[in-house]
């Protein structure tokens, strides 16, 4: 199978891992943390059943009320939107300072703003934001939660 590309051998070890040296690949040095904390703001799926467990909170199951006429109660839960995309936010505590990164916005204009409001998570904690798909086809943060506009954003 690998002699049916149409390439020599001396081609196909271009392509194979060797060493490099220089300073351009010296590992980076991160300083230590007291906590790192990712909250998935949208994903392709919600499970309203899964429990939490140790390591892993999830979303509580009265997130999401909405006005609903015709239910008893003129409400019922909507729950967690989820949709063909991703979004997380990722906060690092060090100390008594934390900051909080917005990794992607999702699919939809608002989904992660409807989402953040069902989590009763304020935008104003997000520092910056990155996305990690083309910004042509996905809504910038700024756009998505309006609240992280001030943030500095990078792809």
């Amino acid at each position: 199978m690998c002699d049916e590309h149409g390439h020599s051998a001396a081609e196909a070890a271009w392509s194979a891992p060797r060493v490099a040296e220089g300073p351009a690949v010296d590992p980076v040095t991160l300083p230590e943390v007291d906590e790192v904390g990712v909250t998935t703001m949208v994903d392709n799926t919600f499970d309203a059943l899964l429990a939490s467990a140790e390591g892993v909170t999830r979303a509580s199951p009265g997130a999401g009320p909405t006005a609903a006429r015709q239910f008893a109660g003129g409400g019922a839960l909507a729950r967690l939107r989820a949709e063909h995309g991703f979004s997380a936010l990722v906060t690092v505590h060090s100390g008594n300072v934390s900051s909080t990164l917005l990794f992607d916005s999702g699919a939809s204009p608002d989904g992660l703003a409807v989402n953040a409001e069902r989590l009763g998570i304020d935008a104003g904690a997000c520092r910056a934001s990155c996305s990690a798909t083309d910004t042509s086809t996905t809504p910038a943060a700024s756009t998505a939660w309006p609240g992280c506009a001030g943030a500095p954003a990078c792809r």
